[in-house]
């Protein structure tokens, strides 16, 4: 299903990836492992690989030398003096691991930074591929000389990759943006509209979302993908479904066709889907103002299980995002009009519960650190007009306004988009383009979308415009 992730809010999309895809499991490393003595201090690439793997995987296998007492910091420090030496594929088998356990030692990363740099292109294209996956794994976003590297490289094996390593290209490059415009995977996209065929249910699903989180994709393409998704909507798994579902509420894009066909699998098998596909499919179809595929009559138990995925489940920050996500769906059936017959047909105790298990939403934060660049030139410019401008106003305790304006004509909230392209029609995250909806039934009639890039874009005059407003 912010991740990508992208989105304005904390709690805008899911970040997990797709289901089905590359799933790097393991004991997480902790901070109490630092304490563990006697491991031998590596003088090769397999030791320092062996040695690693023990540190974070407590793997008890020796590796051939004698014990000493070293600290695990020692041993990382002497790995990180070894880099230089490591193969490419030595250093894939050392993203490996710490992948599989969630943790990259940060004494190692600046080293393996400059060591992927020099062979990233001595790689098979799907290690290549695994690569790239395994950066998004661990969120190694910082570098952006690095992840400029493993765009091009993807970009330039497209050609070749066959659909998996297409898809996989796809998601790796979705987690790990935001990137600035233009947005990679151009070339890749190509080739998957070239061979649609190549790629199964679950692959075309996870490409479209991977496109839409990138925000990336000619309209050729979407339209051979939304084509071939109708194709395959009855051979899809429900976390597939999920998943176009969450693309096409990114996207905006509302294709008939492809739209009632998954509506009717909804009606025919939404009790199939886990309770996390079920409030992924039930925030997307708010999004998309598809308010009749929530009622009972058409998917039942759609939001029933929708609750489940809050419910009896230990607090957790992803908890605390679906239960964002849970009361968005709320908002909408409270506050659109053409959802009220969806609220009024709901069984009541199946209304308390939903009301009962967002009332505890924490919504978006207000922001405690200075203003960006944005809001700061915003203010600067709406003050030498004389217009009385405030930050960080909160709406029905769950929405943040980044810049709220008070007119002779009412209240307008502004809402800044740090995710969307300076050319994008629409917001391209779910999250914003329920907040701008529903803004405008919190007391605040009128709502003003603005790109950040869009901004950043804008010359002067173009700024002092749309100040004047």
């Amino acid at each position: 299903m912010r991740a990508v992730v992208r989105g304005v809010a904390k709690s805008a999309r899911p970040r997990a990836a797709p289901t089905g895809l590359l799933l790097l499991s393991g004991r997480r490393w902790c901070a109490a492992d630092a304490q563990r003595p006697a491991t031998p201090l590596p003088s090769t690439p397999a030791e320092s690989l062996a040695a690693v793997r023990q540190i974070l995987e407590r793997d008890a296998a020796p590796h051939g030398r004698a014990a000493e007492e070293l600290r695990p910091e020692q041993v990382f420090e002497g790995v990180r003096t070894l880099l230089k030496d490591f193969e490419a594929e030595q250093l894939r088998t050392l993203l490996a691991i710490c992948a599989r356990a969630g943790h990259l030692p940060p004494t190692l990363w600046p080293g393996i930074e400059s060591e992927l740099l020099r062979v990233m292109d001595e790689l098979p294209d799907l290690h290549a591929v695994h690569v790239a996956l395994l950066l998004a794994s661990l969120e190694l976003r910082g570098s952006q000389v690095l992840l400029q590297e493993v765009a091009e490289q993807l970009e330039a094996r497209a050609p070749v990759l066959s659909g998996t390593g297409l898809v996989g290209s796809l998601m790796a490059l979705s987690q790990l943006g935001p990137w600035p415009d233009p947005v990679p995977g151009r070339a890749i996209l190509d080739e998957v509209e070239r061979r649609p065929e190549q790629l199964s249910s679950g692959e075309l699903a996870a490409a479209v979302l991977a496109a839409a989180t990138l925000g990336a994709g000619e309209d050729s393409f979407w339209q051979v993908a939304h084509g071939t998704l109708l194709g395959h909507v009855e051979q899809m798994e429900p976390r597939h479904v999920a998943d176009v579902l969450l693309a096409l509420a990114t996207t905006q894009h509302l294709p008939v066709a492809l739209l009632e066909g998954l509506r009717g699998y909804l009606k025919r098998s939404a009790r199939r889907l886990s309770p996390e596909e079920a409030l992924t499919s039930a925030w997307a179809l708010c999004a998309m103002q598809m308010y009749p595929a929530l009622g009972s009559a058409e998917s039942p138990g759609l939001l029933g299980l929708a609750c489940d995925a809050v419910e009896s489940v230990p607090h957790s920050m992803e908890v605390d995002e679906r239960m964002n996500q849970l009361r968005q769906v709320v908002l909408t059936l409270e506050c659109e009009p053409s959802a009220a017959r969806i609220r009024d047909a709901l069984p009541p105790a199946d209304w308390e519960r939903l009301l009962r298990l967002t009332a505890r939403a924490e919504g978006e934060q207000l922001p405690t650190e200075s203003s960006s660049d944005v809001e700061k030139e915003l203010f600067e410019l709406l003050a030498k007009d004389g217009v009385k401008a405030s930050s960080a106003e909160a709406a029905s305790g769950f929405y943040s306004i980044e810049v709220a304006v008070t007119t002779g004509e009412g209240k307008v909230a502004i809402v800044l988009d740090r995710a969307s392209s300076a050319e994008a029609e629409v917001p391209r995250d779910p999250w914003t383009t329920l907040k701008c909806r529903h803004l405008k039934h919190l007391g605040w009639p009128t709502v003003v979308w603005l790109p950040t890039r869009r901004w950043r874009n804008w010359s002067d005059e173009e700024r002092q415009e749309f100040a004047r407003r």
